[in-house]
């Protein structure tokens, strides 16, 4: 199924912290180009005739999710004057991978010797780091718990959670931590009531056109993060949801910021 074009749209780039700009944003729709290097693999995408600078190939962990060959990507982000991997790096970049399949999305070039990644060299792995630990007569580290969050004091106060959505999916797989986030503050507080409200949105493309997400995404963006704060241990009973069919409309300055979906929690 293809995403729905209103008069105009196309791509968003994204954003790199790497340099401070005064340009204008970026907004765009490309395939994305898996370029590798010596250290590790890096993500391009083609804008009117300039090559940008993506991400790097890293794991779930990261703060930057990487895009995925074999799918669109849209591009939010604004250009500075730094280059990595041949690419002109993007500031404050956010990468949405488009969720229908498109096969021209295949390009993986090979490494050159003038593109690397000095930031993020590869690394060894586990059974490395556990080998050279051992050579060194020591022991692995034990896992750390984390500290435990400091509980909510009376009175307690209404908070709103709000989790971000790449374009046109209707689930948050990357905010997982917000998500949590209300569980716990809605546990801890006993809530009366938790109301989760969904929306839509367009991404204003820097080509004026306007792409518009599905209109069934702020039901069901309610109704899974419902199912999801359930599963996690905030009771069914206190969970109310509701959702905002019309779209809201970006203006091509952080339009990631309206594909949301709000949790207040009620003590």
């Amino acid at each position: 199924m293809k995403a729905r074009i209103l008069p105009g749209i196309f791509l968003l780039v994204g954003a790199s912290a790497l340099a401070g700009t005064s340009a204008k944003p970026l907004s765009f729709v490309a395939c994305p180009i898996l370029q590798d290097t010596e250290t590790v693999p890096c993500w391009l995408a083609d804008y009117e005739g300039e090559r940008y600078y993506l991400t790097i190939q890293i794991d779930s962990a990261a703060e930057v999710y990487p895009p995925e060959l074999g799918h669109r990507a849209l591009i939010e982000g604004t250009p500075t004057d730094e280059r990595v991997c041949g690419g002109k790096v993007l500031k404050d970049i956010k990468i949405s991978v488009l969720p229908e399949r498109d096969e021209n999305c295949n390009t993986m070039l090979p490494p050159v010797p003038e593109y690397t990644v000095p930031f993020a060299p590869r690394g060894p792995g586990p059974r490395e780091k556990l080998e050279v630990l051992r050579a060194k007569g020591l022991r692995p580290p034990a896992g750390a718990r984390p500290p435990e969050p400091e509980k909510p004091k009376r009175p307690y106060q209404e908070k709103e959670f709000t989790v971000y959505y790449q374009f046109d999916w209707q689930i948050a797989t990357r905010d997982t931590r917000t998500m949590t986030q209300a569980m716990q503050y809605a546990k801890d507080i006993n809530a009366s009531r938790v109301e989760i409200t969904g929306y839509r949105a367009t991404a204003l493309l820097s080509n004026g056109e306007e792409l518009v997400e599905k209109d069934f995404l702020p039901r069901r963006r309610a109704l899974v993060l419902a199912e999801t704060l359930a599963k996690i241990g905030v009771p069914k009973s206190t969970i109310k949801t509701v959702w905002i069919d019309e779209p809201q409309r970006g203006s091509g300055v952080e339009d990631w910021k309206l594909r949301k979906a709000t949790i207040r929690v009620i003590p």
